[in-house]
């Protein structure tokens, strides 16, 4: 589910999600299937690096290549993918599986430089931001 009860096709297009008025059963506003170019837009605000302006459309946003969220209101909107020397799948994987690739505290620019993944996960302070991918393409770990 994406978005709230009752919001309208306008916002939930806004957010960045699907909008279906016939779907039986199911949240009318709901996040994209997931698929490769989707999850190369999975990652934490704090890594998302600038690929617009404020006030960006989605549609704009996407014609350039880059990834659209604007569901959290206190980061980017409009944001570089994931590195191509790193594709998502090779960075989906268990928190409690992650083989750390930097010095805590590593900035996203500085662990992708590496070839590394990057993901800020907030719940446990044990869990590596900066981590290396899988050694085996395809694979997720989760």
């Amino acid at each position: 589910e994406c978005g709230y009860q009752g919001i309208t096709r306008k916002r939930c297009k806004r957010i960045g999600c699907c909008f279906d008025l016939k779907a039986s059963g199911a949240s009318t506003c709901f996040h994209p299937p997931v698929n490769e170019a989707f999850q190369q837009c999975v990652m934490e605000g704090s890594a998302r690096l600038e690929c617009g302006y404020p006030g960006i459309t989605a549609e704009e946003c996407q014609a350039k290549g880059c990834c659209f969220n604007s569901y959290d209101i206190n980061t980017r909107w409009c944001f570089h993918p994931l590195s191509d020397t790193v594709p998502a799948r090779l960075c989906g994987m268990a928190p409690k599986k992650r083989v750390s690739c930097g010095a805590p505290g590593i900035s996203a620019d500085e662990c992708m430089a590496k070839g590394c993944c990057y993901e800020h996960y907030q719940y446990a302070k044990t869990v590596p931001w900066c981590f290396h991918p899988h050694e085996k393409q395809g694979n997720y770990s989760l």
